[in-house]
């Protein structure tokens, strides 16, 4: 009778795989949730803090760099699943080109979280005498999400 070899799944690559999905929802709240955080500063009435999700940042009246910082989140989400989903494969099928492509995606998910945050701070750079903005939570988690996500994901691809 002939034995059989099972291939065992790494440990460590499902534990890098289960890291990488919580970056992906962190990704994908971050994109949902407030974006931009506005304080007013009014001599008579004091701060006031208004906070913005990204669709609320558009529209008609957009600031300059508002479409570099929407394609960036999104596409850094497109390239976080896309990277999540080629580990998760690379871990079934461990074939070399799918191997590849999860950390090409996962490279990719890190540097467009990188330039999302940039972008964000080059939105939110134009103070006035009342009013400054800043990155509120919903950018920090898309881009820790996206690095956590590209860092598991290649880990974890690399390991299958």
């Amino acid at each position: 009778m002939v034995k059989r070899k099972t291939k065992k799944l790494n440990t460590a690559a499902l534990i890098a795989a289960a890291i990488a999905l919580v970056g992906l929802v962190l990704v994908i709240v971050g994109l949902l949730i407030d974006w931009v955080s506005l304080t007013i500063s009014l001599p008579l009435v004091g701060d006031s803090t208004i906070t913005a999700t990204l669709a609320d940042c558009g529209g008609e009246y957009a600031a300059e760099g508002f479409d570099a910082m929407n394609a960036f989140a999104i596409i850094t989400v497109v390239v976080a699943a896309v990277s999540f989903l080629a580990s998760a494969a690379t871990l079934a099928l461990k074939n070399k080109a799918v191997k590849l492509a999860a950390v090409i995606a996962a490279a990719a998910a890190i540097v467009c979280a990188i330039i999302t945050i940039i972008c964000t701070y080059s939105y939110c750079g134009d103070e006035t005498i009342f009013a400054s903005a800043a990155p509120a939570i919903g950018a920090w988690l898309l881009t820790v999400g996206g690095v956590i996500e590209g860092l598991a994901g290649a880990y974890a691809a690399l390991k299958a």
